[in-house]
């Protein structure tokens, strides 16, 4: 009778042990876990991909500004003459209903030239004929283009602080194809340009961003 009960109060200490041991094992692995797991989480909460820069530098208001530019068509201008002749780009133009083309007095460079409210959204003023040479001339069209990025090159920093090169295009896609194709395809020049981008608590902002300065063409 005596032996039954040591027994079975040996089973009831060796039950409460395995108890005991099992919820320290599983503390432990919990906590082990959320150990290596705080690490990755801070890691993933300050990167910055290539795609994620370039996308926040687009939507800041800075580099959303628009650029200007000068799209340019060639055009015979003799020196014997005080006009730009007009090539058919120019009619074609007039026929889209961008501009007129009426007649000025000699000398007038613009030779009647005037824009209509279709064109005043893409192009800034009345477009000019420059001479280049004895017998040629350019029609120069100024107007205003908004900036894209064509690919970001480095991000250089640590876990606060970001530096992201990137190079950018004026978007020549934001005119209309009828006027965009009026105008000879012209080489596309591609601006180095920085932004400084500080992570803060809600993530990654853009503080700065340094473009080459308006009228660079």
């Amino acid at each position: 009778m005596y032996y039954g009960i040591s027994e079975t109060t040996t089973e009831r200490k060796g039950y409460q042990m395995g108890k005991v041991v099992t919820v320290v094992l599983l503390f432990v692995m919990a906590a082990c876990t959320s150990c290596n797991q705080q690490p990755e989480s801070i890691s993933q909460s300050n990167s910055l991909t290539r795609q994620q820069a370039m996308n926040m530098i687009e939507q800041n208001v800075e580099f959303q500004r628009p650029d200007f530019e000068h799209l340019r068509i060639p055009a015979v201008y003799p020196l014997s003459s005080l006009k730009c002749e007009m090539p058919t780009e120019i009619q074609l133009g007039e026929k889209e209903g961008y501009w007129t083309i009426g007649t000025t007095a000699p000398g007038y460079r613009n030779d009647g030239i005037t824009l209509t409210a279709k064109a005043t959204p893409f192009l800034t003023m009345d477009p000019i004929c420059v001479r280049v040479d004895n017998f040629n001339g350019v029609w120069e069209f100024p107007m205003s283009l908004r900036k894209h990025i064509t690919q970001v090159t480095g991000i250089t920093g640590d876990d606060q602080n970001k530096t992201v090169e990137f190079l950018w295009m004026k978007d020549l896609n934001g005119l209309p194809s009828d006027l965009r194709q009026l105008f000879p395809v012209q080489a596309q020049k591609v601006f180095r340009a920085t932004a400084n981008m500080k992570h803060f608590d809600d993530g990654w902002r853009v503080t700065e961003v340094n473009t080459p300065p308006q009228f660079r063409s």
